[in-house]
């Protein structure tokens, strides 16, 4: 995960946190992740 500019605001900050720890929960649960950088 790497962050740009573009969607930099305080709420921002917070919801790409939470999704980041919501994707690494998922893929330890055995689901597949909801935006694989590569094809699985």
């Amino acid at each position: 995960m790497t962050p740009h500019t573009a969607w930099y605001s305080e709420a921002a900050k917070i919801d790409v946190r939470v999704r980041g720890a919501e994707e690494v929960v998922r893929v330890l649960n055995g689901e597949p992740p909801r935006a694989p950088a590569n094809q699985i």
